[in-house]
């Protein structure tokens, strides 16, 4: 048995949350140091590969003046520098915690993408506590400790992209007659997980710096649309926060050869007012689909920077729905 996965009475100390396994540390650094560094590890293949594409010169060249990267390597895991090795955490661990306390939390008590105080988020924070099963959120969770502590780490973390807060000042008469300023900060917190560039929409335009809605965009100028495109496009700007009207939909959709108007402003309401079986409005497509009449105009995940889900400022219900799902 593997006793950098269990405890002193057998039992394994691993866990599998949210389609992720979690390891002890002694055992990835083992498994790491076997599979990059060991001796069939990923470097020593490289290595060979190496060798064998190189003329008898540059073995020469190589052997002498080449770096040792194995003992590099080695080095740094040895002194705890893997912040070298490995990419940075996209969230701080106290933050993180707070962000999917906030996820997991019942809707009427706090919900991302919407204001609330300090107050607010620690009361969710604390049922989420006592409903995960991770007793290192639980840990986090602890330390920090009350409405007040939070603040603190939301401050610290305002430069963080997940991060918006509003600093509320005012001056209120106490009891005496004398003015007292009153302060109350509110904060909205987003928990993007992924590595997807996100975009600011102040106008329809905007989403057309996405590759697949710009290549959709391109292809309305020249032909007219199936009824999927259409569709398509019109829920996604129908999913953003910035509620755009059906006339401003309708304005935006005047630039294409084949406009006409009633029929954009019926199809446009169409869409609007469409809903699941249990009353919430639909999805926008994802870059997952395998929707070919989508995936045309597609450039491929691989090399896009962006994600339809992850990117555009959605609107508080579309992002609920999809949890939910």
């Amino acid at each position: 048995m593997n006793t950098d996965v269990t405890n002193d009475k057998g039992e394994s100390v691993c866990g599998i949350k949210n389609n992720c396994v979690y390891v002890p540390d002694t055992d990835f650094r083992n498994k790491f140091e076997k599979h990059a560094i060991g001796r069939n590890g990923t470097a020593a293949y490289l290595g060979k590969q190496l060798y064998q594409s190189m003329e008898d010169g540059q073995i020469n060249y190589a052997a002498h003046n080449a770096t040792n990267v194995r003992e590099h390597i080695q080095t740094l895991l040895d002194i705890g520098h893997t912040d070298k090795l490995f990419a940075e955490k996209t969230h701080p661990d106290k933050l993180r915690v707070v962000l999917r306390g906030i996820e997991n939390a019942p809707d009427e008590r706090a919900q991302l993408n919407t204001w609330h105080s300090a107050s607010e988020l620690y009361d969710a924070l604390e049922i989420h506590a006592q409903k995960t099963d991770s007793t290192w959120e639980k840990r986090k969770i602890g330390e920090i400790g009350n409405a007040r502590s939070l603040a603190h780490v939301l401050r610290n973390n305002e430069d963080h992209d997940d991060v918006e807060i509003y600093h509320h000042h005012e001056d209120r008469e106490n009891n005496n007659g004398e003015d007292n300023q009153f302060r109350q900060n509110m904060y909205r917190l987003r928990f993007n997980t992924s590595e997807a560039t996100t975009i600011q929409v102040s106008e329809i335009a905007d989403i057309l710096e996405l590759p697949c809605l710009r290549n959709i965009h391109n292809f309305l100028l020249e032909e007219k649309p199936v009824r999927f495109t259409l569709y398509t496009y019109v829920r996604i700007i129908l999913s953003l926060e910035n509620d755009f009207t059906v006339e401003e939909i309708v304005e935006w959709f005047s630039q294409y050869p084949w406009f006409d108007e009633e029929t954009t402003r019926y199809q446009t309401r169409y869409e609007k007012n469409r809903t699941n079986e249990n009353g919430e409005p639909y999805q926008p497509v994802n870059c997952y689909t395998d929707n070919e009449q989508f995936t045309d105009f597609c450039i491929g995940i691989d090399n896009c920077e962006y994600e339809i889900h992850e990117s555009l400022p959605l609107k508080n219900e579309v992002v609920n729905s999809k949890k939910k799902s």
